[in-house]
């Protein structure tokens, strides 16, 4: 049987008798970048509570997506089977390839019908999650391209192990919302202004 503690920091606050009502029907499984959680308007089929991956939460304006969250270690996907609704008005994908814990939403449901105490404390991630989506508002609306990369970078590194991050164009391109290769000129600047290392290739590791 799965430990009672993992890597995922809000699991890990549930009671002992919650995780233990949640473990036998959670899976460790490896995710590669782009794996849909959650889609927009749709109903989804697992919560996820990552541990070594980071998903983005993306919005739509028309055909652009444009990142306005983040979740690793600290946090969950599926906050909308918390809240009650069943389907998510934002779409949720791996950003960086990982590990999470999942968990079918028919097992989920059953635990939080199951215990009193699950829903609750749970839901202490919901303003963490509405703060930081604040904050990204505020970042687009007045940051420039390289701060709002390095605000990026920033986050994404607080929620992986470890001081590198493996990331591809793509990734900065649904966090701006910015014309492709903005990304490339500004980690080259980056690179050269803070002596980080940037590949030249479809993928840059940055350590």
């Amino acid at each position: 049987m799965m430990p009672l503690h993992t890597r995922n920091r809000l699991f890990n606050s549930l009671s002992d008798p919650d995780r233990a009502l949640l473990i036998p029907n959670l899976v460790s499984k490896s995710f590669r970048q782009h794996h849909h959680f959650e889609r927009e308007g749709k109903a989804f089929d697992h919560v996820c509570f990552p541990e070594t991956l980071v998903a983005s939460i993306v919005a739509s304006q028309g055909d652009i997506p444009i990142e306005i969250g983040l979740i690793g270690c600290e946090g969950m996907t599926g906050m909308a089977a918390v809240l009650g609704t069943g389907q998510s008005p934002n779409a949720t994908f791996v950003q960086i390839a990982g590990e999470g814990l999942v968990i079918s939403i028919a097992d989920f449901s059953q635990a939080l019908n199951q215990s009193a105490s699950i829903r609750p404390a749970l839901l202490k991630y919901f303003p963490v999650l509405t703060l930081q989506t604040a904050h990204t508002a505020i970042a687009n609306s007045v940051g420039n391209l390289p701060i709002r990369l390095a605000r990026w970078l920033l986050m994404a590194h607080d929620r992986v192990n470890g001081n590198e991050l493996v990331l591809y164009p793509s990734v900065f391109g649904a966090h701006a919302g910015s014309a492709p290769g903005w990304c490339d000129r500004s980690c080259e600047r980056s690179a050269k202004a803070s002596a980080d290392q940037v590949q030249p290739w479809s993928r840059h590791s940055i350590g």
